[in-house]
């Protein structure tokens, strides 16, 4: 019934990204919110809407919106994404919350090898209350190359459909202001 993430830039970029990210609608969130937003949208279908606070905060003499936040509508549940450019150590402080009414997952850092579970009634192999749960390393893009590859040698289809991309991608652009 509710996902959060958040996924920022260290503040030591600003300078050097800031002419990029000036120009995309919703700078910073355009760049980092889509790839929460995918999982989220994996989990809970295609928005029925989407809205964004886009701040200019750190920066001086820029439109950048450097301090944003997003909130997602879908039929089961809400969403809300955060992303600045003014963190120190971001990489830590990524992360991907799943409420549900069974229970919460918590994946911090994402790309982290465990994942805080909470349940409310055992789910063999995981118990009722909170433990870790180990899930492997998952070093940043590799997984997507390795299933990039897949698909060219037709060995797997795509995990996420066009209708999935173009959900997500729809999204964003909505909550930057841009439909």
């Amino acid at each position: 019934f509710f996902c959060r993430a958040r996924m920022g830039k260290d503040k030591g970029s600003y300078e050097r990204l800031e002419a990029e990210l000036r120009e995309l609608p919703g700078g910073t969130f355009f760049e980092l919110a889509c790839h929460p937003l995918d999982y989220i949208v994996g989990l809970m279908g295609t928005p029925t809407s989407a809205m964004a606070v886009l701040r200019t905060d750190y920066g001086i003499d820029t439109p950048l919106a450097d301090n944003t936040v997003g909130v997602f509508e879908f039929p089961g549940g809400i969403a809300s994404i955060e992303s600045s450019m003014m963190e120190v150590d971001p990489f830590a402080q990524r992360r991907l919350e799943v409420f549900g009414t069974g229970g919460t997952a918590i994946v911090q850092p994402i790309g982290g090898e465990n994942l805080a579970l909470i349940l409310e009634h055992d789910q063999p192999p995981c118990h009722e209350g909170q433990q870790d749960v180990a899930v492997g390393s998952w070093p940043m893009f590799v997984g997507d190359i390795e299933e990039l590859v897949a698909c060219i040698r037709e060995a797997k289809q795509p995990d996420y459909d066009m209708p999935h991309d173009a959900a997500v991608q729809d999204a964003l652009l909505a909550a930057c202001g841009v439909q």
